[in-house]
């Protein structure tokens, strides 16, 4: 897979959720209820995720999360010409980050997506 091809998006969301936070896919039918729909899952807590759930590429708030899991694996920002400015959503960036000192992993792209890239590229070597 190249995942520097890879494109913000459901796709990229689920690799995400699968190679970075390890969960699997929850296809517990969804039931309706007073209160609008439930699944009846039999996965352990925080194992699973529902598709769409989190939208890591395009969500800044689900991308801070995703940020937070890459500085606990030691891997920190390296500055660039745009740190610290947030430009349009769908312009192009390069984050770039570095753990302690060593080979840099890079991705481009709108914000989001980007980190996205880096987070698989991260993940990618614990295994």
């Amino acid at each position: 897979m190249d995942i520097d091809n890879l494109h913000a998006g459901l796709e990229l969301d689920a690799l995400v959720e699968e190679k970075v936070f390890g969960r699997v896919k929850c296809d517990a039918p969804v039931k309706p209820t007073a209160f609008g729909v439930t699944r009846e899952c039999n996965h352990d807590p925080g194992t699973c995720y529902k598709p769409g759930l989190k939208r890591y590429s395009k969500s800044m708030s689900a991308a801070a999360e995703l940020e937070n899991w890459v500085n606990k694996q030691g891997w920190h920002r390296v500055p660039t010409a745009l740190i610290g400015t947030r430009p349009n959503p769908t312009d192009t960036i390069v984050l770039a980050y570095e753990k302690n000192g060593g080979p840099v992993v890079e991705a481009a792209g709108p914000f989001e997506e980007a980190l996205c890239k880096v987070a698989l590229k991260i993940a990618g070597t614990h295994t």
